[in-house]
């Protein structure tokens, strides 16, 4: 299961709120023997759930083929570095 973490902040004064960060953990439900157990599955019941559910199928493909993408064994930085020195930041690897 994948829980979502939105953090926001409020400044007491002004009582505005913000969005600071977000983040993203991976839960597995444990039995008394330390195996993965399985969950029941979620009830989407409104719209809302039902966009929030679809786009974390969505996010899991992404970042899937982002995985294969970098694989260590396929990665060629040569195609990466012009990119990177466009950045903030400064590469002292030696091609």
């Amino acid at each position: 299961m994948v829980v979502g973490l939105r953090v926001e902040s409020e400044n007491i004064q002004t009582g505005k709120v913000k969005h600071s960060n977000s983040s993203y953990f991976t839960m597995v439900a444990k039995n008394d023997k330390g195996e993965n157990e399985a969950v029941p599955g979620l009830i989407l019941d409104d719209i809302e759930s039902i966009r929030r559910f679809a786009r974390s199928l969505k996010r899991q493909e992404q970042g899937r083929v982002r995985r294969d993408l970098f694989k260590v064994e396929d990665f060629r930085v040569e195609e990466y570095v012009k990119r990177l020195k466009e950045q903030n930041a400064q590469i002292t690897y030696e091609i």
